[in-house]
């Protein structure tokens, strides 16, 4: 059942471009908003958890694209290292986000799906969706100081 809203809430026929400037414009929101609460424990595990899932995607859509073979792995092989500087947590965010705005439009020749663990089966644009819902989902967690 998940996999099905999944798929209805994902999959949509959105263009590429318009993702990348969704993801980049809401990349710059979400990295105000970290930089505005500053950090602590919990803002930073959550920022940690926020670069895995958004490096994971990355690998998924390279894996897309056929530039790595697949390997189901798990999200939390991309999370920053948990002794990661607060700075370094949000230049992370930052060189992460670039780099997948970055792959939109590589992706527009990409017919197939890739696999997230949980949802299925997703097409480049359903993991462009679920990647710019997650961030900002989970960017609204944070707690100021």
């Amino acid at each position: 059942m998940m996999k099905l809203l999944a798929g209805l809430f994902l999959e949509n026929k959105t263009p590429l471009a318009a993702h990348a400037q969704s993801l980049e414009a809401s990349g710059t929101k979400i990295l105000a908003r970290f930089q505005e609460v500053g950090d602590s424990p919990k803002n930073h595990k959550l920022l940690r958890h926020i670069i895995a899932i958004e490096g994971w995607g990355l690998s998924r859509l390279r894996m897309l694209l056929g530039e790595k073979p697949l390997v189901v792995d798990s999200s939390k092989l991309y999370a920053p290292p948990e002794s990661s500087a607060w700075n370094s947590l949000l230049e992370d965010f930052k060189n992460t986000r670039h780099e997948l705005v970055a792959l939109v439009p590589f992706l527009e020749s990409s017919t197939g799906k890739v696999a997230h663990n949980a949802l299925g089966d997703l097409s480049a644009r359903a993991w462009l969706k679920y990647l710019g819902f997650h961030a900002n989902t989970e960017s609204w967690r944070l707690k100021s100081q």
